[in-house]
């Protein structure tokens, strides 16, 4: 009896995990695809308020001209700058100019987005006098833009001049292009037609004024001419974060009678500003402590930073070396309690994830329980180890 119990069990368990295998290959690409449509219907939405805005703007007895004006010269990013600002902010909430641009075909102009350029077109309705340009930038008469690379993070106070080191303040009198050697302008076809990398002499840059000494977000403006779009002038945005700079103190931790001692840490903006000045976008790092917040974290086996701007928390920044689409393994310090001896079974009891021991002169944390890259149990901190006591 009890025999045919266990194999009826181990039949209802077999046929329950083939259920479940099933549901989770119908509802996983289900749910993705779910997503992916939410994010399609709030670009519509987006699309649809810029192209209602637009269409009133042309039609306007006071301000036709000039938006018509702005049409004609084919510069997508100036006019939904102009659009979004003068919607005001609760409708211009969430839009992007940059995500959007004009693309005219068959003699009429619609509005269009980056991400999706396949949503459902939402055509102008253009005044009865107004004539397209005669002339077309690339095949498929699509609107160009420019694209800016470069580094995007900066500690404070730290000198990007290589003439003045000790200039903090800059401003439009400044050379620019010379202290900012490693930006990359591209003149991009939105349509994906191409795109012409333009050297230093084709573009202008220049700023309102900005200063180093002070953290925050920072923008340059360019510009370029060009006889191929009409004889207009393009413009792009390029933004860089000043991080402020934080005293990073040691972990000081204190073993009773084996003395105290410090393990050397890296404040986590200073390793934003590393990736993103050594690599452009990321780079990878070794086994670290890392201070955050006033607390401490190791990354056991290293892990890999993406330094873009405004993504300054190791939870969002920080992805494993082997997979970059999964968050960094780490274990958060817990220096309050210390473990005499993982021989001790009175003191094994205390350990707790991130739990302290002292053996042999090296340091050591404690995992509750495995993870993809170690096992349960003390992992050796590799890093400084400075006795102060």
């Amino acid at each position: 009896m009890k025999k045919r119990n266990i194999k009826s069990i181990i039949s209802e368990a077999a046929v329950c995990a083939v259920v479940l295998a099933i549901l989770l290959t119908i509802l996983i690409p289900t749910i993705a695809r779910c997503i992916e449509n939410g994010d399609i219907n709030k670009y519509r939405s987006r699309i649809e308020t810029l192209t209602s805005a637009l269409n009133s703007a042309v039609a306007s007895d006071n301000n036709a001209k000039k938006w018509l004006d702005l049409i004609k010269a084919k510069n997508s990013r100036k006019l939904f700058e102009e659009l979004t600002a003068s919607l005001g902010a609760n409708k211009s909430a969430g839009i992007d100019p940059s995500e959007y641009y004009l693309q005219s075909s068959n003699g009429s102009i619609y509005v269009k987005c980056t991400k999706y350029p396949d949503i459902d077109s939402y055509k102008l309705n253009l005044p009865g006098g107004f004539t397209m340009p005669s002339a077309a930038p690339s095949e498929g008469d699509f609107f160009d833009h420019l694209h800016v690379i470069g580094v995007r993070t900066y500690m404070q106070n730290e000198s990007i001049n290589p003439s003045n080191p000790e200039q903090m303040r800059f401003s439009a009198q400044d050379n620019l292009k010379e202290i900012f050697s490693d930006l990359s302008v591209e003149l991009h076809n939105v349509g994906g037609l191409g795109k012409t990398v333009l050297s230093p002499d084709e573009y202008t840059l220049s700023t309102e004024g900005f200063d180093m000494s002070v953290p925050g977000t920072k923008r340059l403006k360019l510009s370029y001419k060009t006889n191929s779009v009409w004889n207009k002038t393009m413009y792009a945005d390029f933004t860089f974060e000043v991080l402020k700079r934080t005293k990073c103190p040691p972990l000081v931790i204190s073993f009773g009678d084996k003395g105290s001692y410090e393990l050397a840490a890296w404040d986590w903006t200073d390793y934003i500003a590393e990736a993103s000045q050594n690599e452009g976008l990321s780079k990878d790092f070794d086994a670290s402590i890392v201070h955050f917040e006033n607390k401490y974290y190791y990354y056991p086996d290293g892990f890999n930073i993406d330094s873009r701007r405004s993504n300054t928390s190791p939870d969002n920044s920080a992805a494993d070396i082997d997979d970059p689409t999964r968050a960094a393994y780490r274990l958060e310090f817990k220096p309050n309690i210390i473990i005499g001896s993982k021989e001790d079974a009175e003191e094994m009891k205390r350990a707790e994830h991130g739990a302290l021991m002292l053996e042999e002169g090296q340091v050591y944390i404690w995992q509750t329980e495995a993870s993809k890259e170690l096992d349960a149990g003390w992992i050796r901190v590799y890093c400084e180890l400075k006795k102060t006591a």
